[in-house]
């Protein structure tokens, strides 16, 4: 065979060879990724050490950032630093880091995760469950301010679910500004991300109050509202 032959051969071959590799790529294309569970992050609260390097960290990496789940994060906080537990805090750092500008630039590093952010005080809290209050109660625990920072949260995320066609999250999680995440969400609560349950919530250490993963919904509705 001549050399222009063998050249024209090696030619062909070569151009077989690319062919055979689009084709690859194109099929490869075609076929429908393996979806993954919309996860909300509900983080309500006051801030307390929110805006502390490593519980950003936890929560951007270990949470926000999960490859098993897409997430999306929605806040209501509360620069409230008064508090019934007074020795776990330092007070001067509590008020340091429950400044406006430090809490917002703290916001800035869960973007662009981060969705939607609003602000409440303990006031408004009380005088909203003022009527569910026996007349002979003392002063109100931090859990009227909390569950009030839930409901503005939830509400966050429907308005999210709306505006884009009611289309729904599978989970929404709650969690308390202050968490410390040491492990990838799944890892930390001991449980898969395909065996989280639809038919009711998941807790860590019993404590619901404060950290749930709970299947959108009714149930959703009811937990993050009464």
């Amino acid at each position: 065979m001549s050399s222009v032959g063998r050249s024209s051969a090696a030619r062909a071959t070569c151009i077989m060879r690319v062919a055979a590799l689009l084709c690859c790529l194109a099929s490869a294309a075609s076929v429908r990724p393996i979806e993954v569970p919309e996860l909300a992050v509900c983080i309500s609260g006051a801030v307390r050490s929110f805006a502390t390097v490593p519980v950003l960290r936890g929560l951007k990496r270990l949470v926000l950032q999960n490859p098993g789940y897409s997430s999306a994060a929605f806040a209501a906080l509360s620069y409230d630093t008064i508090s019934p537990q007074l020795l776990e805090y330092n007070a001067s750092l509590s008020k340091q880091l429950s400044l406006p500008i430090a809490v917002r630039r703290a916001l800035s590093h869960l973007r662009p995760e981060l969705q939607a952010v609003t602000f409440y005080n303990t006031t408004s809290a009380v005088e909203r469950f003022r009527s569910c209050r026996p007349k002979d109660s003392g002063s109100p625990s931090t859990d009227v301010p909390a569950l009030y920072g839930m409901q503005l949260c939830f509400s966050l995320v429907r308005q999210h679910e709306t505006a884009r066609g009611d289309e729904r999250f599978d989970f929404i999680l709650r969690v308390r500004p202050d968490h410390l995440f040491l492990q990838p969400l799944p890892a930390a609560i001991g449980v898969n991300v395909s065996s989280w349950p639809r038919t009711k919530l998941l807790t860590h250490g019993g404590d619901a109050a404060s950290f749930a993963i709970v299947p959108s919904g009714p149930l959703a509705a009811v937990y993050f509202r009464s």
